[in-house]
């Protein structure tokens, strides 16, 4: 009678696990030579026309464990709305795996598909709820072994990043210290925490923003060889906003994605600066990049390639998303940009909020420096614009 008993039970048992596995396809796993068999995390970011969607696909098991079946869940953080997904592999090809994405009552909600191109970095489109269609390109990986910090010592934890600098690279991958920083200040940062950074200055480079909400990170590292292009640089953008934690991997990207260093051979991040204007919501922040080319390319032979490029960016942060917005008004264009090529490297912007001011560097045309007068931009309080007003001075 016993083991009667026992049979129905066991019967019962398989058939619920049949009918809970019925809303998905059967579980399969992740092939051995996969590029994601052993990730442990892995963060991407994209724009959703200007919405930024941030990703986060990791194994939960990956703290102090090598994980074989790669992601098995799923953070989407859409402007200041978070989601929480279970990831199952449901197929698996020789140009990429496929994932279900399922929802706290396990039901497929969606699924994410990682496309190989041949190359080391893949890419990817999730597709949610019939409606959404997500384009990405991946960040930054962290394998299961290169997880190397405390969850629950942020202290200790910001002190082994700071004695990992130098350690090298795996695979010709990012450096061991920019991987551990990006997970911590992606999964481990508190909203609103305040974290003493100090012991990194040896090897990073830090900016604040004047209110404190945002935090630029910029490391220089070595690749090998002996040239110009002997090093890369990695740069992170960490900021809040109501409530929610957001890091932007390469935040320096949106420069070149404009090309405004077309012409240039190799132009290295040398300064950066972070000034604001205005509070609240209405806040824009000016984000000043200096950069360097000691081998600048000329493509026009009557024309002289300075080494040193100044670049001037004004965002806003809408509902957790970082936008560029055009806020300066030229003589014949609205720009949210301004660039300035000159042989100096001390051609930096001013802004003086009390007055209201913002001061572009005049390059003179004679040696291409600059020599302290400003090209002037007005704040408009009617227009909300910095408009030129046709004035040269020194601020």
């Amino acid at each position: 009678m016993k083991s009667s008993i026992k049979n129905i039970i066991y019967i019962l048992v398989m058939v619920l696990m049949a009918c809970g596995q019925s809303k998905t396809n059967k579980y399969i796993e992740l092939k051995s030579d996969d590029l994601l068999y052993d990730i442990g995390h892995l963060f991407a970011h994209c724009y959703d026309g200007e919405e930024l969607v941030q990703l986060h696909f990791y194994n939960t098991l990956s703290y102090y464990y090598f994980p074989t079946g790669g992601p098995d869940a799923l953070t989407i953080t859409r402007g200041n709305k978070i989601s929480e997904y279970e990831l199952r592999l449901y197929k698996d090809s020789d140009d990429g795996p496929t994932f279900s994405i399922l929802n706290e009552k396990n039901d497929k909600v969606g699924s994410v598909k990682f496309c190989y191109d041949g190359n080391d970095a893949p890419f990817g489109t999730i597709s949610l709820n019939k409606k959404t269609k997500i384009c990405f390109e991946p960040d930054i990986f962290i394998n299961g072994y290169e997880e190397l910090i405390s969850r629950y010592d942020n202290e200790a934890a910001i002190k082994l990043i700071s004695a990992l600098s130098g350690a090298g690279r795996v695979d010709e991958d990012w450096p061991i210290d920019a991987k551990n920083l990006s997970l911590f200040l992606h999964t481990y940062l508190d909203y609103g925490e305040k974290v003493d950074y100090t012991s990194l200055n040896d090897g990073w480079y830090i900016m604040k923003s004047p209110d404190g909400s945002l935090t630029s990170f910029l490391l220089f590292y070595y690749i090998g060889g002996n040239g110009a292009g002997s090093f890369y640089q990695r740069t992170i953008l960490q900021y809040w906003s109501e409530g929610i934690n957001h890091v932007i991997e390469d935040f320096d990207n949106w420069v070149s994605e404009d090309g405004i260093l077309h012409g240039y051979n190799f132009p290295y991040l040398i300064d950066q600066n972070i000034m604001s204007s205005g509070s609240g919501d209405e806040i824009i922040y000016f984000f000043e990049y200096t950069f360097c080319d000691q081998k600048p390319m000329s493509f026009d032979d009557n024309s002289y390639s300075k080494e040193y490029i100044s670049i001037l960016g004004a965002f806003r942060i809408i509902d957790g998303s970082i936008i560029p917005v055009k806020i300066i008004k030229s003589k014949n264009a609205l720009l949210s940009q301004i660039v300035v090529e000159s042989d100096t490297k001390e051609s930096h912007f001013k802004l003086d909020n009390k007055k209201g001011l913002l001061g572009v560097p005049l390059i003179e045309t004679n040696d291409y420096q600059h020599h302290g007068k400003y090209i002037i931009y007005e704040w408009n309080s009617k227009t909300g614009l910095f408009e030129y007003n046709g004035k040269i001075d020194k601020l």
